[in-house]
């Protein structure tokens, strides 16, 4: 994967990704899917980490009618029309009561878990999470999913466990640091399950990934 060699370039792009997203109210996810782009491609873009490409650019401006030129002229403003994207409109209503996290005004998906078997003393509310800060908090919500809510009731991957995380408590969790704090829970509360990866564009992919889900 290309580095980046530019932080000021890298910063100012992802400034203008947050624009976009600020106008449209997508989340990266949801910008990714509208604009057909490989999810961790913008999400690194986002991050400032990966540097965009002209496909990238080209793609975020083609379906709400920016010109390329518009997006990298960093002392102009993206027009606020954008929001009202006939495009965007139709993905809005197809897409905005699936819960696929692709707007971010969509409802909470996390139901508390109504069984009390709580097997460590990791009894952690959401006032404990919001109290706390730095690499506790991060401990803290992964222990209030796994053992407050059913969460984990379904098979997720880092990436997706990483946006919902970020989506819900907006902390943001590098995938080698969630890894690391998932691993504490494999084959005791959660068991890792071996996956190929499915593309942006739903074709599946010869790399394997593995998904956590409740034991």
């Amino acid at each position: 994967m290309p580095k980046i060699t530019n932080k000021v370039l890298a910063l100012q792009v992802s400034e203008r990704i947050s624009e976009i997203l600020n106008l449209t109210g997508l989340t990266i996810k949801g910008l990714a899917k509208f604009c057909n782009i490989a999810e961790s491609s913008l999400r690194g873009n986002h991050n400032a980490s990966v540097p965009i490409s002209l496909e990238t650019v080209s793609k975020l401006c083609k379906p709400f009618n920016i010109i390329p030129h518009c997006f990298i002229n960093f002392d102009t403003e993206i027009p606020s029309d954008i929001a009202s994207s006939k495009k965007l409109q139709q993905f809005h209503e197809e897409y905005i009561n699936k819960s696929l996290r692709y707007f971010k005004e969509e409802p909470k998906v996390y139901k508390a878990n109504k069984k009390k078997n709580i097997t460590r003393n990791k009894n952690i509310q959401l006032e404990d999470i919001t109290v706390a800060s730095g690499k506790k908090r991060e401990r803290d919500i992964l222990s209030y999913l796994v053992f407050q809510t059913a969460y984990f009731s379904k098979a997720r991957t880092v990436a997706e466990i990483a946006e919902d995380i970020e989506f819900e408590f907006k902390v943001a969790i590098e995938s080698g640091r969630l890894y690391q704090l998932l691993t504490k829970y494999v084959d005791k509360e959660l068991k890792r399950e071996a996956s190929l990866r499915v593309n942006n564009d739903e074709r599946t992919s010869k790399r394997q990934i593995f998904k956590y889900v409740k034991n």
